[in-house]
């Protein structure tokens, strides 16, 4: 809609399309030509940077998306720290570390403190990591499930188990670490894993005005790593994190 309104698409590159703002008609059309593939659904159902790079321009800089093709969810990540490096670094292409909001306090860790601190939210990323997906090995919605603590007491009882939290997040960072050697084996790189130029970009206004990630993401990306025992630079598995984990060959 932004390209169509900006001149950057004509209607004859959308099928002939009035994608302005606010027609709905039109937009549900195009929902059903992107769903079956037909026309310029085609290449808009490869997603948002494909579909901005195969138009080209100025439309690579109005794409919200990380460098590796994954878009934010329904909200402006660019006020919250924790769920914009969630969707860059995540291995299941959304939200991954986060869960219901940005709770440690929840798992025994110390609560959020500055929720623009280019060390804080990596570190608090990076040791929460491993409940979510746990969350999705349960079969249930992670809205549902906004206590970890009663979760698990639940699972216990049903499975007459006696895990912990620790227990539980071991086996959570089980499953990221190979999510993640499956990432990198397919080619995943470090550079992927970074916003693009706007979903990086400052707000204009808002509680997070001026506030710009992309000018720390290489330092977030490195405590993010190393945070969770990857390489810094590479953020290949360390054989010390893999063999911690019982993932050693």
């Amino acid at each position: 809609m932004e390209c169509r309104e900006k001149g950057v698409l004509k209607p004859s590159d959308i099928d002939g399309l009035d994608l302005s703002w606010g027609q709905i008609e039109a937009t549900a059309t195009m929902l059903r030509k992107i769903a079956t593939r037909q026309g310029a659904g085609d290449w808009l159902a490869e997603g948002v940077k494909r579909a901005a790079a195969k138009i080209g321009g100025e439309a690579v800089g109005m794409a919200i998306c990380t460098e590796k093709g994954s878009t934010p969810r329904g909200h402006d990540h660019r006020a919250r720290w924790h769920e914009l490096v969630d969707t860059c670094l995540t291995n299941t292409s959304t939200l991954e570390a986060t869960f219901v909001g940005v709770r440690p306090h929840l798992m025994d860790m110390p609560p959020v403190h500055d929720a623009f601190s280019p060390w804080e939210v990596p570190l608090i990323n990076a040791h929460q990591n491993g409940w979510a997906v746990v969350e999705d090995c349960l079969g249930a919605c992670r809205f549902n499930l906004n206590y970890p603590k009663i979760v698990l007491r639940a699972y216990n009882a049903l499975t007459n188990a006696d895990k912990s939290l620790t227990d539980m997040l071991t086996i959570g960072k089980r499953i990221v670490n190979v999510l993640r050697l499956f990432n990198l084996r397919n080619g995943l790189t470090p550079e992927m894993e970074a916003p693009s130029p706007r979903y990086g970009s400052a707000p204009v206004d808002g509680p997070a005005e001026g506030r710009r990630i992309l000018d720390y993401w290489p330092h977030i990306r490195k405590v993010y790593y190393q945070s969770m025992g990857w390489d810094p630079q590479t953020g290949i598995p360390l054989p010390d994190t893999l063999k911690a984990l019982g993932l050693s060959p």
